[in-house]
């Protein structure tokens, strides 16, 4: 991974804040920050410190800060609601997003170029274009139409925030 000003900065706040955090959740963010964006990492141990003082606040977890809410906590939360399990297992040990089917579309640059050829200005085709919407497409619309009711409305709202075009 690229190591940015940005990509620092996030590593440091991740840092800090892992300082506050379980031990599992700090093994997690070491275990994956190989493999992860920092800032990736830091917004999934944002979402895990809401996780535990949401813990705290409902009285499930009795700690007084969730650097000492064991991982046993979690497991006695999944055992008391039924609502957590799926297929008689725990959603907490199932990764439920192996259900969500994803289609991986490898496409070579080559065969994606050559497919959006067709879609894309070459040469100076970006000129012309302008120039025919600007000169000449209103002109071929049927007078009193919705497409020209439409295309007028725009002109007039682009001209106001650019009138030099």
């Amino acid at each position: 991974m690229a190591n940015t000003r940005q990509h620092q900065v996030l590593e440091l706040k991740l840092e800090q804040l892992v300082q506050f955090m379980p031990f599992y959740i700090v093994e997690y963010g070491d275990n994956k920050l190989d493999t992860r964006s920092p800032s990736t990492l830091l917004n999934y141990v944002l979402d895990y410190k809401l996780f535990l003082e949401w813990q705290i606040a409902e009285g499930i977890a009795d700690q007084e800060n969730i650097m000492n809410i064991p991982l046993s906590v979690l497991k006695v939360e999944i055992d008391r609601s039924p609502a957590l399990y799926n297929d008689g297992e725990p959603y907490f040990y199932q990764n439920v997003m192996l259900k969500i089917e994803v289609n991986n579309v490898k496409e070579t640059l080559g065969a994606r170029a050559s497919r959006i050829s067709t879609k894309i200005f070459h040469n100076d085709e970006d000129a012309r274009f302008l120039d025919f919407m600007k000169h000449y497409y209103e002109k071929e619309l049927p007078e009193k139409s919705k497409k020209l009711i439409y295309f007028k409305a725009t002109t007039n709202v682009i001209l106001q925030f650019n009138p030099s075009i």
